[in-house]
């Protein structure tokens, strides 16, 4: 009888952790670190690994990538007394770094690094220059 018991419990103990195992969570629920408003700060020279900050007033350009099924993607430029708003698709592609923006009928490829998911870098593929944003924190 004690034999049939302990048979039991290690029956059920298998069944119970075959379930936990059998039901984790397969969906990807996570955001990716582009996501977000960025602010343009200036421009890095890779050359010289110098950052020159932003000296116009009137040139503010931000950045805003949205969470969405097509990643749309926003520039808007405050100029004069007009924005500039014009949206994009965006799209992680499978290197880490590198994201394709569409740009009307055309497709770029964009290196992207993160620093601190507070700052990036997006230089054009091949190029050390890179312009500089940083995040929008929500307030």
């Amino acid at each position: 009888m004690k034999n049939i018991t302990l048979k039991l419990y290690r029956l059920c103990a298998l069944a119970f952790l075959a379930l936990l195992i059998g039901c984790g969570d397969d969906d990807d629920n996570s955001v990716d670190t582009v996501v977000g408003n960025w602010i343009y700060t200036g421009n890095y020279y890779g050359v010289t690994k110098q950052f020159d900050p932003l000296d116009e007033e009137c040139y503010i350009q931000t950045l805003s990538f949205k969470n969405t099924k097509d990643g749309v993607f926003t520039i808007i430029d405050d100029c004069d007394e007009i924005d500039y708003t014009s949206d994009f698709i965006w799209k992680k592609e499978k290197d880490v770094e590198i994201y394709s923006i569409k740009m009307y009928e055309d497709s770029q490829l964009l290196r992207i690094i993160f620093e601190a998911k507070n700052k990036m870098y997006i230089y054009v593929p091949g190029d050390s220059d890179a312009e500089v944003y940083e995040r929008v924190l929500e307030e």
